[in-house]
């Protein structure tokens, strides 16, 4: 299963940027195929914050746009909303202590170790989630 981080999702449906394209037919491509997906509040959330955001993006969606394209992903049957079981915290302050990080890596923190207890494989066009050896990741736009 797949849990693709904001960073790719946002990538995907903003124009602006470079791997426009290549990262919206990868989405499309796993919609369209009914791949099993995982999208955790904590992407949801940020999707809606960077998304909508003048001084982050050139050309923002509207909020009104963002929450439609929400709806339609949580609409879909192959598509999830995973929680944190009773280990994941136990996962994730092992993850902090091991790759030594905190701070602005909290939240990729938090996302690693959802898919590490859940067995998900994370899909993220940053380099972050490379810190997390025992972490199943691809960058899908390389």
């Amino acid at each position: 299963m797949i849990l693709p981080d904001a960073n790719l999702l946002i990538c995907a449906h903003n124009k602006d940027f470079e791997q426009h394209e290549k990262a919206f037919n990868w989405w499309k491509d796993c919609l369209d195929k009914s791949r099993e997906i995982a999208i955790p509040w904590t992407v949801s959330l940020a999707f809606l914050r960077i998304a909508t955001s003048r001084e982050m993006l050139t050309t923002p969606l509207s909020v009104e746009q963002t929450l439609e394209i929400i709806d339609y992903w949580l609409d879909q049957p192959h598509i999830h909303i995973p929680y944190p079981t009773t280990r994941h915290f136990s996962i994730f302050k092992n993850l902090i202590i091991h790759a030594a990080v905190a701070g602005n890596i909290t939240t990729d923190t938090h996302l690693a170790a959802l898919a590490i207890e859940h067995n998900f494989t994370i899909y993220s066009n940053g380099a972050d989630f490379s810190r997390f050896r025992a972490l199943k990741w691809k960058k899908p736009l390389m």
